[in-house]
């Protein structure tokens, strides 16, 4: 993954060498290699960038080996490296609170969490990032009730169970606490 460089080829670099007709042939398929080629600045098609610019740039790259192909753990793995965890420390003696929602299977991704505009609820925001169906469980934190919910946070239908997500669907939740 590149978190930085707006583009990256495998195996070899793109050029504008004409193919048989005359013109520059797009790739069809990516070689299996070991060597990326990175554009971290993406002068070379034809952009609005200048051919040179001044001082330090910082680049992230992230490798994961993995064996298979695995949406969810790949989207998991690019959200974690595009906005890690970032621990403080807490005072001794304190315990740690329960989680405000619990998802029962790893290809469901969490991707935001937040307080509603209301100030009355969280809003949670789960993404399949699968290419398959997918039905799991959703729990909330004790005295806390779960509701389906649209982008503009009106609050829908109680979730009393497990829920389905089509396959790369987005669901909104209201995590409302009970009185």
């Amino acid at each position: 993954m590149s978190l930085d460089a707006p583009l990256m080829e495998i195996g070899t670099a793109t050029d504008e060498t004409p193919g048989p007709k005359g013109v520059r042939v797009w790739k069809t398929f990516a070689p299996r290699s070991q060597r990326l080629f990175s554009y971290p600045l993406n002068n070379y098609w034809h952009t609005n960038y200048k051919a040179d610019q001044d001082g330090l740039i910082t680049l992230r790259y992230v490798v994961q080996p993995h064996e298979g192909s695995d949406l969810g753990a790949a989207k998991r793995i690019g959200l974690e490296a595009e906005r890690p965890l970032l621990a403080a420390p807490a005072a001794a003696g304190l315990r740690g609170a329960d989680p405000i929602l619990r998802v029962g299977s790893p290809d469901i991704v969490v991707t935001s969490l937040r307080p509603s505009r209301d100030g009355k609820a969280f809003m949670a925001r789960l993404y399949n990032a699968s290419l398959r169906a997918e039905r799991t469980t959703i729990a909330g934190r004790s005295g806390t009730t779960l509701r389906l919910s649209d982008p503009v946070e009106r609050p829908g239908a109680a979730v009393g169970g497990p829920l389905l997500f089509a396959p790369a669907e987005i669901i909104t939740l209201r995590i409302e606490k009970r009185d």
